[in-house]
């Protein structure tokens, strides 16, 4: 359990990450994203029970050109292996200056691919939404 901050008698929990669970249950999103940098806890890692299905790396595409150095994507998906459901996330690593690079992680996981195509756009929408602050 993460440690837990109350405010306004509201208990909010601390922490780098979240998932989003679909009304119907048959699709799960996940975001990663810290204040400063690290790595979510185990999101990134093949499951035993999981397949690789794709990886593709690429660095500094136009969409996350920055003057302060690299930046890394990286998405891969996976299959579970009795196909029950896909998982894929999106790695971003970016260089902002001199500190350890940003790192955001948004996934997704789905029960098959009418699940997937029916929250494809809910999906784009919410990898559009975080807006991080500084302190």
């Amino acid at each position: 359990m993460s440690p837990i901050n109350t405010f306004n008698n509201a208990n909010n929990i601390i922490t780098d990450e979240a998932t989003f669970i679909s009304p119907d249950k048959s699709v799960e999103f996940f975001v990663y994203s810290p204040q400063w940098s690290g790595n979510p806890k185990n999101y990134l890692e093949k499951t035993s029970n999981e397949i690789l299905i794709s990886e593709n790396i690429s660095k500094n595409p136009q969409e996350f050109v920055s003057p302060y150095g690299d930046t890394i994507i990286k998405t891969v998906i996976f299959q579970a292996s009795d196909e029950s459901y896909f998982r894929s996330y999106t790695s971003i690593m970016q260089q902002v200056g001199t500190q350890s690079p940003l790192h955001h992680v948004f996934g997704i996981k789905y029960k098959n691919d009418v699940s997937y195509k029916r929250y494809k756009n809910a999906y784009e929408q919410f990898k559009k939404s975080l807006h991080q602050y500084a302190d």
